[in-house]
């Protein structure tokens, strides 16, 4: 790898209800500019799709990048690469997903009834079921203890989207399904999950 490959910039997409930047601490030694994107109303609100949001970025970062997604945003990496854009050299998902709810020949995915719960929980009490989604994220790490410190200044910053936002971005978690588009990527592509990461 040459100097200038080693530089090369990343481009980090956040998921649902989260900041892009709590991300950062993965991506800490990465040698060239990152660039994190968060789905908060300014990109939902001129969006109608996953598919929407990574065209929309395609144009917006058009430097040939490393693209990773975290949850929600793994698919919004995996459309973007889809793409064969010169823009995404590689793709890295982390707790990603080609469908997020179980369905026919796709027993991976959430239970139907349990999303449905929790959209609902989400339209009647936005706050307080993102505060739960967030605390969920940490369930079961080695240290709950510190997780939970460094979780706290992200719980009293509130969610970056808004309540009308959240919804929407669940009703596309609902109807996302990118099982073929994941057998089939034209760039090479790095899929990290933890023991843990299960929908």
């Amino acid at each position: 790898m040459n100097a200038v490959e080693s530089r090369i910039p990343l481009v980090v997409v956040g998921g649902w209800g989260v900041d892009a930047a709590m991300l950062l601490p993965l991506f800490d030694r990465w040698p060239g500019e990152i660039h994190l994107i968060s789905l908060n109303d300014a990109l939902m609100s001129r969006c109608d799709s996953i598919t929407g949001v990574a065209d929309y970025l395609l144009e917006r970062y058009p430097c040939p990048s490393v693209w990773a997604g975290w949850s929600q945003g793994a698919q919004v990496v995996m459309a973007a690469a889809s793409r064969s854009c010169p823009q995404v050299r590689k793709a890295i998902t982390l707790a990603g997903f080609p469908r997020f709810v179980a369905g026919e020949q796709w027993s991976a995915g959430m239970e139907v009834d349990t999303f449905e719960t929790f959209r609902e929980q989400v339209s009647q009490n936005a706050g307080l079921a993102w505060r739960r989604f967030q605390r969920l994220l940490i369930h079961g790490s080695h240290d709950e203890s510190q997780a939970r410190q460094e979780l706290r200044p992200w719980l009293a910053r509130g969610p970056s989207v808004s309540d009308v936002n959240l919804v929407r971005g669940l009703d596309w978690l609902g109807s996302e399904d990118q099982r073929s588009l994941w057998g089939a990527l034209p760039v090479p592509t790095l899929h990290l999950q933890a023991s843990n990461d299960v929908v």
